[in-house]
């Protein structure tokens, strides 16, 4: 299982390719947020297909037009924080979904016209392992050390469990 920035990411497209293995997975709910807690992109969908083993990937866009989000929102600058997240498997989410997250700074232009993305952070594995937001992952707590270490799921299968 994996999260990778994808070479149209910028300021305003938090896209992201995440690799797993699953079986049974029947939605994902996915964030993008920006360092000062704007929530610039959130949807849920169906999941892409239930039995899965390869690469998906995510497109966001923080001029998107979704339910329930203010319209038009801003664009961050170039050198904002940003983060993805995505969660995989049953909704609301459970212990035995899966989740990924991606926390990068923005440039205005996209790799492949000379931008300069740069991720800060990736984590990958069940439900709770991972920030959610930009702003989660950046704050500093209290009474804890600021290093964060990315997680990881022994085997790499989502395997949600459903009873219905």
């Amino acid at each position: 299982m994996g999260i990778a920035l994808s070479i149209s990411a910028d300021c305003e497209q938090g896209d992201v390719q995440i690799t797993y293995n699953a079986d049974g997975v029947a939605r994902q709910a996915v964030t993008f947020t920006s360092q000062a807690g704007t929530v610039l992109d959130a949807f849920e969908a169906d999941a892409y297909k239930p039995v899965y083993d390869g690469t998906e990937y995510i497109l966001t866009d923080a001029q998107a037009i979704r339910p329930g989000l203010p319209q038009p929102r801003p664009v961050p600058a170039a050198g904002s924080v940003l983060g993805v997240y995505v969660t995989l498997g049953e909704t609301p989410p459970v212990a035995t979904n899966a989740e990924f997250f991606l926390l990068y700074r923005c440039d205005t232009q996209r790799n492949d016209k000379g931008g300069n993305n740069v991720v800060l952070m990736t984590c990958v594995g069940d439900y709770g392992t991972c920030p959610k937001t930009a702003e989660e992952a950046t704050a500093t707590p209290a009474t804890e050390p600021s290093t964060t270490v990315p997680a990881t799921t022994p085997g790499g299968a989502v395997v949600p469990k459903f009873t219905g």
